[in-house]
């Protein structure tokens, strides 16, 4: 009986071969956690046309420490272009960048754009939107050493090396840019919450697939389960968690 896998990797090419190698009487739930997994259920529930353009906007807080695999992950993606962007060009990590609302009174954010895979793991559905997924820190001068090291990739190693100051806070921000509809998730501690999602994504996985005695084939969160129940679960095991949606809200800035 095969055992439902839940993978956590945030890796677009790794995460479209294994769908690609995951045949239809197996269960395996790509990109568990909260970017992807949280922010694939929020565009997900977010009502969509297939020339919408939605943005992804991932804030981590740099006064925690992510690990060295995260701290790596985010150092390999200096240089390198996004993996199948839907621009249907090359796009380089970190150098273009768009400027994402806030939550209440907090101020807009400049985010660079970043290879976080919702757009290969929402790409497969009949009427996709057009996804882009950007990155900032709570510290907005980490988010700018991110951006120089991208123009300049011999000072990639510097990041890594980065002192752990401000608060421990993430958010995720998800904007249709032609309807206005913005819809915010935010909390504190990403690695433990990224744990809890990935807890939820298991035990739906094997609901679904009874207990592993019928495949799901390569499913994604947003199969499984919805925005709210994620955020629900966070906020059940002692990580509160505000999920918003802010209807009209427009989007401030462009692209850079």
């Amino acid at each position: 009986m095969p055992v439902p896998v839940v993978e956590i990797s945030a890796t677009s090419r790794y995460l479209a071969a294994l769908r690609r190698s995951t045949g239809p009487r197996e269960t395996v739930v790509l990109g568990a956690g909260l970017a992807p997994g949280l922010s694939t259920t929020l565009v997900a529930d977010m009502a969509s046309a297939p020339d919408d353009e939605i943005d992804v906007g991932v804030m981590l807080g740099t006064g925690e420490h992510h690990g060295t695999a995260a701290v790596a992950w985010t150092i390999g993606l200096i240089g390198q272009d996004i993996f199948a962007s839907p621009d249907g060009m090359p796009v380089t990590n970190f150098r273009q960048s768009r400027v994402l609302p806030g939550y209440g009174g907090e101020r807009p954010r400049r985010h660079l754009r970043a290879d976080f895979p919702d757009h290969v793991l929402l790409g497969t559905t009949a009427r996709p939107a057009a996804v882009r997924s950007h990155l900032a820190m709570t510290d907005a001068l980490s988010t700018r050493a991110l951006a120089l090291a991208a123009r300049r990739p011999r000072l990639r190693a510097l990041v890594g090396r980065a002192p752990h100051v401000g608060s421990d806070r993430w958010r995720i921000t998800v904007v249709n840019r032609r309807r206005g509809e913005v819809r915010i998730a935010r909390g504190r501690a990403q690695s433990a919450a990224t744990g809890v999602a990935a807890v939820l994504a298991a035990e739906r996985a094997v609901e679904l697939s009874d207990g592993g005695c019928r495949g799901l084939g390569a499913v994604t969160m947003a199969d499984l389960t919805t925005s709210v129940a994620v955020a629900d679960r966070l906020c059940e095991s002692g990580r509160p968690t505000r999920l918003v949606g802010q209807p009209g809200t427009r989007s401030a800035g462009s692209d850079r």
